[in-house]
């Protein structure tokens, strides 16, 4: 949760073992990494269909960890999706206005963003392969498929 900036009194609140909406949030973040599909499964080659089913394997944690934030003061779907693409990047797709805007998603849920990436990395999977495919993270790690339509999306929206 540390490569997000959230204010302390929520981080308090979090990490706190009382029981509250926050509690339920960490619950459902923490489900997220300790799920072995979640580890395994990409988002690309999830059946468009599942992506907004809440049982689906792997998949299914995250939707209910984006359901949890929707109680929380102070912390979006944002949060969520920036926290978790660091653990899963392979699956978590980042939800932020300018992936919103250059989507032409802005003013919708994130089932809307969700729906347009997942189109995308289906229709255009092998270019965005080789974009991607020079680099490397910080810890040697291949740069995900997710990150570098992200960086397409943030290069494109900043122009």
């Amino acid at each position: 949760m540390l490569s997000y900036p959230i204010p302390t009194k929520v981080l308090q609140q979090l990490l706190s073992d009382e029981a509250s909406k926050y509690r339920t949030l960490r619950e459902a973040l923490e489900q997220v990494v300790a799920d072995d599909q979640a580890r395994t499964t990409t988002f690309a080659d999830l059946p468009a269909d599942s992506l907004r089913d809440r049982s689906a394997p792997g998949w299914g944690t995250v939707l209910r960890a984006l359901d949890a934030v929707q109680e929380c003061e102070h912390l979006t779907s944002v949060a969520v999706t920036k926290i978790l693409h660091r653990k899963r990047p392979n699956l978590v797709p980042i939800v932020d206005s300018r992936l919103r805007s250059f989507y032409g998603v802005s003013g919708m849920g994130y089932a809307a963003l969700f729906d347009r990436i997942h189109e995308d990395l289906r229709r255009s999977g092998q270019l965005i392969d080789e974009l991607r495919s020079d680099y490397r993270l910080e810890n040697g790690n291949p740069m995900s498929a997710l990150r570098a339509l992200d960086i397409v999306a943030w290069m494109a929206e900043k122009k």
